[in-house]
């Protein structure tokens, strides 16, 4: 505990005369000080049956104890959202507060409270042990033939109707597509992510896996207990999507290649698309507390078609649609 005031200098001339009072003047009054956030949280049990009374909206609660008591990192600033909306449905403040204490008895005291943001110390980080990873196997169908426009010469004749033709028709094109991320996964604002895409061909074919899009979204869980009662919020946030951003290391549709490797052949694609992309800093860590805690599931969604020459023209959204994986 640290005294602010009155000055130290003013306690030594109160201390030297035993006098008490002290008539503070007019204007503008700064009186510097610090404190120690700690590392860790320490449940406080609330042993006065009035700490336990809270009156909100002219009703009065009664706060229970937590079923049970964590000892972890302290909480980051989680800023939540009105009663009732489809937000975070929670909130963690942090704040500095003052009270000046007046000695009559018929005025209340001065308080004032300035909110500050908060941000934990990351615990150090383990050596990745391998990865984890989301597999789908897929049976991607060839396109239906369909008649290409007709080409005219003359107002009077006209060229009979191409039609598409496909180079391999007797392959079964199956395969598996996964996304990879370092275990333990540990997603860092401004650090790249480590995803890894593969591919992998289950039966021999030669026609193309073409990338077309990939798009990443963020799923953000707070679950919330109180009273015996418990609740969960999820909320989602887009990261990236290659139709949309610019940020992107390559161009994309992406061929995996080579186009003759055998089944069970590893067939990664490219890292530098998404080399760009990374977290943004507002985002709260990882945390859990007694009845506050926030987690994090990351989406991969992978659009992925066949072809990419003239044969099998993909390109474009008439002759054929692509094939969307979630990971």
């Amino acid at each position: 505990m640290e005294a602010v005031f009155p000055p130290e200098q003013v306690r030594k001339s109160q201390e030297a005369t035993g006098e008490t009072d002290f008539t503070l003047p007019a204007g503008t009054h700064i009186y510097p000080f610090s404190f120690r956030i700690p590392i860790n949280n320490s449940c406080r049990p609330l042993d006065s049956v009035f700490s336990k009374i809270s009156i909100k909206g002219g009703n009065v609660g009664y706060a229970k104890e937590a079923e049970y008591h964590t000892k972890n990192t302290l909480p980051p600033s989680l800023h939540g959202l009105p009663e009732g909306s489809q937000g975070e449905g929670g909130s963690i403040r942090y704040y500095i507060k003052a009270t000046v204490n007046r000695p009559q008895f018929y005025r209340t005291n001065v308080r004032k409270e300035a909110f500050f943001a908060f941000l934990p110390i990351d615990p150090p980080r383990a050596v990745p042990q391998g990865e984890i990873y989301s597999r789908r196997e897929h049976l991607l169908p060839f396109p239906l033939l369909t008649p290409l426009p007709k080409k005219k010469e003359f107002w009077w004749k006209s060229k009979k109707p191409e039609t598409q033709t496909i180079q391999h028709p007797n392959e079964e094109p199956r395969f598996t597509i996964e996304a990879r991320l370092p275990s333990p996964s540990v997603l860092v604002p401004r650090e790249p992510l480590g995803l890894r895409i593969i591919m992998v061909k289950l039966a021999p074919f030669k026609t193309p896996v073409v990338l077309r899009q990939i798009q990443l979204r963020l799923f953000m869980t707070t679950y919330i207990t109180a009273h015996g009662h418990s609740k969960k919020f999820t909320m989602a946030m887009p990261l990236f999507n290659t139709s949309t951003d610019y940020r992107l290391g390559m161009p994309i549709p992406y061929t995996f290649g080579p186009m003759d490797a055998s089944p069970g052949v590893r067939l990664e694609a490219d890292p530098r698309i998404w080399e760009n992309w990374m977290l943004p800093e507002n985002i709260s860590p990882s945390f859990r507390t007694c009845n506050i805690a926030r987690s994090y599931q990351l989406e991969v969604t992978l659009g992925v078609s066949l072809g990419g020459n003239a044969a099998v023209d993909v390109g474009r959204p008439r002759r054929q649609k692509w094939h969307y994986v979630n990971l």
